[in-house]
């Protein structure tokens, strides 16, 4: 009888065991295409192997998942990029500069030259995933100050944002983007002004709770506003795969938004009552960047 007892513990208990030990061998050296036999032992080792077996598919199928996320999220980085510095933007420029060499004296040359040169420096960071808000400001001020050469007392500008907020960090070329297109479907006609709000500010949806923190980006302007088709189809997540030939950085953004920080409604457009369009972006807070230093000036980049 004891023979047979043994034989049993051995069959039915050592041997699944070491298979399942086995397994979790494979999984600490990172082998995930191991499956264990779910019909050689007792019900509930068969039962094991299958829990096994399953949990190594989900391991295998969200590490790919996670890598096909970080090509989509280095894509779509690359193609904002691209819509950032196109070539009708440097090709104005460059026309505006020889329309100013032809009335001298030329002192907005220099300017215009100086805010390029600002402009096409950040432009180099395209590697970074994120900067602080401070660069992001001051890019945007190098922008505006472009605009106000390109189009003399039709475009007027405010940004309300406390200094402490600047050492946090944002996905770099958010604002230029969203105030970008601002501009671009702001002027209904050639006389109209447009009159652009930036307000940046901190806030929380519940009380002590970290991750609930948000850092809210209003840009606001006086122009037409957006159709009721380009607010259903910019703040419906499932169709930035769609054909969509207009506001291209604002869905760009949206989902650019979604692979930093797995949350698919941070970014919202709508109409103001008093006229115009609203652009809102929420930036969940989790660390700041450690330039605490830069926070009291807009940094040299």
């Amino acid at each position: 009888l004891l023979p047979c007892s043994i034989l049993f513990v051995s069959r039915f208990v050592f041997r699944p065991l070491n298979r399942l030990n086995y397994g979790l061998m494979q999984l600490q050296q990172d082998d995930l295409s191991y499956r264990m036999n779910e019909r050689l032992s007792s019900t509930e080792f068969n039962t094991l192997s299958h829990s096994f077996n399953v949990m190594s598919q989900r391991i295998l199928d969200l590490k790919a998942e996670i890598l096909k996320r970080e090509e989509e999220k280095r894509k779509s980085e690359l193609s904002s990029l691209k819509h950032q510095i196109q070539p009708h933007f440097l090709f104005n420029n460059m026309n505006l500069i020889y329309t100013l060499a032809q009335d001298p004296p030329n002192h907005k040359i220099q300017q215009l030259s100086s805010y390029m040169t600002g402009y096409m420096r950040y432009s180099r960071r395209v590697d970074q995933a994120a900067v602080p808000l401070s660069y992001e400001i001051r890019h945007l001020k190098d922008y505006l100050s472009i605009l106000a050469i390109n189009y003399p007392g039709r475009i007027h500008d405010q940004i309300d944002c406390d200094h402490r907020l600047f050492p946090y960090t944002v996905p770099t070329f958010l604002l230029n983007t969203v105030l970008e297109n601002s501009v671009n479907y702001g002027f209904s006609s050639e006389t109209d002004t447009l009159e652009l709000t930036i307000r940046i500010f901190l806030s929380e949806a519940g009380q002590n709770d970290h991750d609930s923190r948000y850092l809210h980006i209003r840009i606001a302007d006086t122009g037409p506003g957006f159709s009721p088709q380009t607010i259903a189809h910019v703040n419906r997540f499932e169709d930035f795969n769609g054909y969509f030939s207009t506001h291209i950085g604002l869905r760009n953004i949206r989902y650019r938004l979604w692979l930093t920080y797995g949350e698919t409604d941070l970014l919202r457009i709508s109409n103001r009552t008093e006229g115009g369009a609203m652009t809102e972006i929420r930036i969940p807070v989790t660390s700041r960047s450690g330039h605490e230093e830069e926070q009291d000036e807009y940094p040299d980049y």
